[in-house]
């Protein structure tokens, strides 16, 4: 079982939102009450995925500047109007009763359903990053964090935000306007609630504003869609599975597995006892059993899109993939063979480590994809036992399948290749790799039988290295564009590879996300309730009696960023200790020359 994805969160809200609008009957008082508390839970949330993407203190400079990131007021606008919407949301529920029979109405329910799956999906994209416990930096866990924050996915997300705001803003505007007969809602409810849905008006309107200008691509949404959680996926044991489509499933599992491994085991490899020649060795001499076994298949596959008169493209491609897998085949085995020289010592019972152990998985499951053979091991190695191209493809249909599965396979030996290439050259700089003195010239006269291995051999090991990781990204390069051609599922992985860097975000407080998380599955009346204060600009635009939504956004916009600047400004001054400030050494100067 694979990993779960944004895209079935963001569906299933998207599902219950529309049918928590779709109820056009009056609600009783107790029906708007849970209904309330909902919108508010909901509303929270999409502003924090605002929050998660837009800076506090990134204002834009000039009335015509996007901002550093591009449409950056408008982020901003909608996500201050997203935060005005719930605030006013909270006055509401204070001028209301409390009452349970409100959540079993289908709107309240629904909307409660739309706010767990949007706050999942929010918990999904933050397993990408964490925040370093020394320092308080937010950092990167997963390949997909760069994606997250590319300007394809950041529009994609951003105008789904905006679909939601849209299809809830009018429904709640009509609400507040109804008021069935015997209904006991203060007439401040009613207004409140009005509001509120007036602000979410305009965040939706901001964002929709934006969207027209900076129309997401389909391939932004895609890449959204199929972002997975940052959790390694189910393990599945390796059977007698023969079928090319189960195969296929199967080495994009361990592939997947294998990535997240070896990201993991990148972080503690320098004092891990499992971070030896013999694990590395192991990776290399694994990887290039699978290139080999994947150049096998991309073959068979060039001559089947031959046989069924495939687009010439295609067949190119192919072509192009074949090459470079032989060639990332060739670097690693170099990488082997100065594995046979070299070492880092020998630890007792330390076994070889997790990616490495992984790896066995991987070259048993794309070699019995790629031979006949259902027990097919390294140890076989007959050529002539390679499946015939009409077996490995019977048709058209089922070669994006196959293609995907090799593509994975390709990208998580490239990954192994820039993380093992990583860990290589710390273990160079830390004095841990060896040579048995049997191999030096007679000219050397050393009483052990290993010394510290000399600058020429360091140098040919990590020059393999860089080859393996050139050789493995022209690869995937090649697959990436062959998955474009053939329309196979793996695209989105080739999008990620494309992906330009990320947009600047906000780094959440250790716990943070946890905390949001727990605040977004209690619902709102066991909370305390703090009622909207607006700021002092926003309160001289009332006085002036203007009700216009721009200008109230305006004028909340100055008073937020006032107070993030007052905030961080008093932050700064109570983390600043006595005596250590300009004045502080001045004066003990100016005590010591006092007779």
């Amino acid at each position: 079982m694979m990993a779960p994805v944004f895209g079935d969160f963001l569906a299933q809200a998207q599902d219950h939102v529309s049918a928590a609008v779709s109820v056009h009957e009056e609600l009783s008082d107790d029906a708007k009450n849970g209904v309330i508390r909902e919108l508010d839970r909901v509303i929270t949330i999409l502003a924090r995925y605002l929050g998660d993407m837009a800076p506090a203190g990134e204002f834009p400079q000039g009335p015509s500047e996007e901002g550093p990131s591009g449409g950056m007021r408008a982020v901003l606008d909608a996500r201050i109007a997203l935060r005005r919407s719930a605030q006013v949301l909270h006055g509401a529920a204070r001028s209301m009763s409390d009452g349970d029979a409100g959540d079993v109405h289908p709107a309240a329910w629904h909307l409660a359903q739309a706010a767990v799956q949007l706050a999942a999906g929010r918990d999904l994209l933050h397993t990408h990053f964490s925040n370093d416990p020394f320092t308080g930096a937010r950092i990167r866990t997963s390949t997909w964090a760069k994606v997250i924050h590319s300007q394809p996915v950041t529009d994609a997300l951003l105008g789904e935000i905006g679909g939601v705001a849209a299809k809830l803003a009018p429904w709640m505007v009509r609400l507040s306007l109804e008021s069935p007969p015997g209904s006991a809602m203060p007439a401040v409810a009613g207004l409140t609630f009005h509001d509120s849905g007036r602000w979410l008006w305009a965040a939706a309107l901001r964002l929709e504003t934006r969207s027209h200008q900076r129309a997401p691509g389909g391939e932004g949404q895609r890449v959204l869609a199929a972002i997975p959680a940052n959790l390694p996926p189910a393990y599945r044991p390796l059977t007698a599975e023969t079928t090319v489509p189960g195969l296929c499933e199967v080495v994009i599992s361990t592939a997947a597995r294998l990535q997240y491994g070896a990201i993991a085991f990148a972080r503690t490899a320098r004092w891990s006892a499992q971070a030896t020649s013999a694990s590395w060795r192991h990776d290399a001499l694994a990887a290039a059993i699978t290139a080999d076994s994947s150049d096998v298949i991309i073959r068979g596959l060039a001559r089947r899109a031959a046989s069924l008169g495939l687009h010439p493209a295609i067949q190119a491609h192919l072509e192009n993939g074949a090459r470079a897998l032989k060639l990332a085949c060739t670097a690693w085995r170099a990488i082997t063979g100065e594995w046979d020289l070299l070492s880092t010592g020998t630890h007792k019972r330390a076994g070889i480590s997790p990616v490495a152990a992984e790896m066995d998985d991987l070259v048993l499951r794309i070699g019995r994809l790629a031979y006949r053979n259902p027990g097919w091991t390294p140890a076989c190695g007959d050529a002539s036992l390679a499946r015939q191209p009409a077996d490995l493809a019977p048709d058209a249909d089922t070669i994006p399948a196959l293609l995907a599965a090799v593509h994975h396979a390709t990208d998580t030996l490239t990954h192994i290749a820039v993380t093992d290439q990583r860990c290589v050259r710390q273990a160079a700089a830390d004095h841990r790799l060896y040579i048995p003195t049997r191999l030096l010239p007679e000219d050397y006269d050393i009483p052990h039988h290993y010394t510290p291995a000399p600058r020429s051999r360091m140098t040919a090991l990590l020059d393999g290295y860089r080859l393996a990781v050139k050789t493995c990204t022209a690869a995937t390069t090649a697959l990436d564009d062959l998955a474009f051609a053939a329309g196979a599922t793996s695209r989105v992985l080739a999008a990620v590879h494309t992906a330009p860097a990320g947009t600047k975000c906000q780094a959440p407080a250790p716990g943070q996300v946890q905390a949001d998380r727990t605040r977004d599955l209690v619902s709102t009346r066991h909370q305390p309730v703090t009622p909207a204060q607006p700021g002092r600009i926003e309160e001289m635009v009332h006085d002036f009696q203007l009700t216009e939504p721009a200008l109230l956004l305006r004028a909340a916009a100055i008073d937020e960023a006032t107070r993030d600047l007052l905030a961080e400004a008093t932050a700064k001054a109570h983390h600043q200790s006595p005596g250590h400030g300009p004045a502080g050494p001045i004066r003990a100067r100016s005590s010591r020359r006092r007779p």
